[in-house]
């Protein structure tokens, strides 16, 4: 794959509010490419990066996230910020981007809830996720949210696949999209952008109780996974101060990090 991205004339390129706006018809995958991109002398402006097809499209722990071009929208947005040495990386910005999302399509999808720690679902499927990953120079962190979206339910899926409990995929409409992709991308990256900078200069603290109006799990019965390996089992009591989720398990409450687990709702009890 490249190291950099080549966007020709055809493919779309532009700038408005702020944001630098690319399209491409095929890429590997967005995140990486926006990841690969040279850094310059002092942090750029966000831009976002869409793929109408992605080869290698992956959510978190690797795994290959498949969407149907003429059903989904797929897209990347990275941002820039500077940082010295003592700077942490920002954890927890996932779940900022889920609130961003919701906010955005809310509207549109009033059934829309957020998962925990980057799934957006309507009842039992999922219909997005959000994979954030980072690159730093010496004084330069560079932070890219890829974002899949199944605007409607994927024609070709597994029902039988996965763990008991798991998330099958859903659309976010159920019949027909009822507006102009394009304008749904350019809420939603709108929206993300505003997170980033809430986040940077404010953290968790900015979005912890909007998290909690789409909080699709807090008081039901959840199982915490680590691959195959269960981590927790108990009740989710939704995030802490820091994004991590508590559940209060038999023996007490413990709270669990962003990006740690997986979560799946308990179907012995759910």
């Amino acid at each position: 794959m490249n190291t950099t991205i080549d966007v020709s004339p055809d493919d779309g390129v532009g700038r408005s509010s702020g944001i630098e706006w690319r399209r491409v018809a095929e890429i590997g995958s967005t995140n990486d490419a926006l990841l690969a991109g040279e850094f310059q002398a002092g942090p750029r402006g966000p831009i976002v990066l869409r793929a109408d097809r992605q080869l290698a499209g992956r959510g978190r722990r690797g795994r290959r996230w498949i969407a149907d071009p003429h059903r989904a929208l797929t897209f990347s947005i990275a941002f820039e910020r500077p940082i010295d040495g003592s700077d942490a990386p920002l954890a927890g910005f996932s779940l900022a981007v889920g609130v961003a999302l919701a906010e955005a399509l809310v509207g549109l999808v009033p059934d829309l809830r957020l998962k925990w720690p980057n799934d957006l679902v309507r009842g039992q499927g999922k219909a997005g996720g959000i994979l954030v990953e980072t690159r730093r120079t010496g004084h330069i962190e560079r932070v890219v949210a890829g974002i899949g979206l199944n605007l409607l339910e994927p024609l070709q899926f597994d029902r039988e696949a996965g763990p008991a409990g798991a998330l099958v995929p859903v659309g976010l409409f159920d019949h027909a999209v009822p507006t102009d992709p394009d304008e749904l991308l350019h809420a939603c990256a709108l929206a993300v952008s505003v997170a980033f900078e809430d986040f940077v200069a404010r953290g968790m603290g900015a979005f912890r109780e909007r998290w909690e109006q789409f909080d699709a799990v807090a008081g039901r019965p959840v199982v915490l996974r680590d691959g195959d390996r269960e981590i927790a089992r108990g009740t989710a009591l939704g995030i802490d101060a820091h994004g991590g989720l508590r559940i209060r398990e038999a023996g007490g409450e413990r709270v669990h990090a962003v990006g740690e687990v997986s979560l799946r709702l308990d179907a012995a009890t759910a």
